[in-house]
């Protein structure tokens, strides 16, 4: 073959080659399918729309309003993920999906002991990994539980899903059984079995609200009570409003981070009863019991003695609870960080301790604010302790008829450091109190009563704390200015 004819066998070559990945590029371009019930779009059903997808399509879904048990994949044999899927709302459309309650998805699991019954009373079951859902309105109108006492409007049990500018609507908060908004949990037994990757971890739920459920939000280890040990699920919610609800946010299993986010009118607040949970600048007001319970009603036996692990960062409860039990804070075990927080105008304690089993749990409690409960006592302990708890607080202020009341003896120990107890009545009432470098002096609040806990110029405690700092949540406006323009 002469130069000429093999250089033009080569760049034809190389042109076909070019040709081959262009074609193969666009054969594997994501396809946008649509959904419209007056018959205008590729469908009228969402799940006509999910049955034909491939991974990485976009289903886009018309006004209206959609009566269908939906499923992302069948749960019921392994490998059958279907991941990569997003469907989201049209531009200005107002989608609402409505479960019927009528389809059976977990046939799976009867031998393992959990049956479901003839229907999972599920509305939205979600096994794709990668899945993202945005623009959805989605409701359980029915909220008759299945054979396990459960009704779920929807269930995630995959991982890397995002879950955003949704509004989950239930029946109604008073209604019996475990009937939840959305749940995040492993679930897939087959998968497992098949070594398959089962986790439910990477959940996001971003901008979405939650209301009218008994348990809006909740995490669990479902396998894990079956005697499967799939590891349990990690979830974040990021500007979420909550309301309405009976119980906001449930953590009975796995990590929880909860950022942003609004809770108010509820029956209570979070509750948290297993693994780690991170609250941090939350707003959680106007509940009707509990703004925060940490308890033990999950316990493994084999888990770590520390277990939860949970911290509440730069967070406001107030006005939580009806009656003198009813606690802005209400902690039975774990370890527990409390940093930056303010928790005002409880029906009970603004932080109450009360060790509920035989492991040692500590508090670490700094740059905090608790301002006059109903019930005249800023931090309370109960008077028989199942356990034992350590706590240190320290660079806070204590603003009530009574300050730090330890019924509980010598099992729960406190040690307060560099904090202004303004009192009416004894700073410290009981046994096992440490105190160190205690003011009681008059904050100097700027507007307490309608929530504005920054200290005024001229306020005592703004170098009366640990190396110089200022005292409670706040600090003054110059000295928060300051530090922003320092980062």
């Amino acid at each position: 073959m002469n130069n000429n004819l093999k250089s033009i066998w080569i760049m034809g070559c190389m042109c076909l080659g070019c040709l081959g990945m262009l074609l193969g590029a666009m054969t594997a371009e994501s396809a946008t399918w649509t959904v419209n019930p007056d018959g205008s779009g590729n469908f009228t059903t969402i799940q006509a729309a999910i049955d034909a997808a491939s991974p990485g399509d976009i289903i886009e879904i018309a006004t209206g309003i959609y009566n269908e048990d939906l499923s992302i994949g069948d749960i019921n044999s392994a490998y059958n993920k279907k991941n990569g899927l997003t469907l989201k709302a049209a531009s200005g459309a107002n989608v609402e999906i409505r479960a019927t309650n009528q389809k059976s998805r977990v046939g799976t699991l009867t031998a393992l002991g959990a049956d479901f019954g003839p229907a999972d009373r599920t509305g939205f079951f979600v096994y794709g990994d990668n899945t993202t859902l945005e623009g959805l309105k989605i409701v359980q109108p029915d909220a008759t539980v299945n054979n396990l006492n459960i009704n779920l409007a929807m269930i995630v049990v995959s991982s890397n899903v995002t879950i955003r500018n949704c509004e989950f609507v239930g029946a109604g908060a008073t209604s019996a059984g475990d009937v939840v908004g959305a749940a995040v949990s492993p679930l897939d037994v087959m998968g497992f079995m098949g070594g398959q990757s089962v986790l439910a971890v990477n959940v996001l739920f971003e901008n979405c609200k939650f209301h009218d459920f008994p348990y809006a939000f909740a995490t669990a280890d479902l396998p894990l009570e079956l005697g499967v040990p799939i590891p349990p699920p990690e979830a974040t919610l990021i500007n979420c409003e909550f309301y309405n609800n009976g119980t906001a946010v449930e953590m009975d299993d796995g990590t929880t981070t909860i950022v942003d986010c609004y809770i108010h009118d509820c029956g209570e607040g979070i509750s948290i009863s297993d693994d780690a949970s991170t609250i941090r600048n939350c707003r959680i007001v106007n509940n009707l019991e509990h703004g925060i319970s940490i308890d033990t009603s999950e316990n493994e036996d084999d888990e770590p003695a520390g277990n939860p692990v949970i911290l509440i960062e730069n967070c406001y409860l107030a006005d939580n609870g009806e009656q003198d039990g009813h606690n802005g804070i209400r902690f039975e075990q774990g370890t527990i960080t409390i940093k930056n927080t303010v928790v005002t105008n409880s029906s009970g304690s603004n932080l109450f301790i009360t060790p509920d089993d035989n492991r040692v749990s500590t508090a670490v409690i700094d740059h905090c604010d608790f301002y006059n409960s109903f019930i005249g006592t800023a931090v309370g302990t109960s008077a028989a302790p199942e356990g034992s708890s350590s706590i240190t607080i320290t660079n806070s202020i204590i603003v009530d008829a009574d300050g730090i009341v330890n019924d509980g003896g010598d099992l729960l120990t406190f040690n307060v450091s560099y904090c202004d107890i303004f009192v009416t009545g004894a700073p410290f009432l009981g046994d096992a109190i440490t105190s160190a470098n205690i003011l009681n002096v008059d904050p100097g609040y700027v507007d307490p009563a309608n929530g504005d806990f920054h200290l005024q110029e001229n306020s005592p405690l703004l170098t009366a704390g640990i190396g110089g700092t200022f005292l409670g949540a706040k600090g003054s406006i110059t000295q928060v200015e300051y530090w922003m323009l320092q980062q």
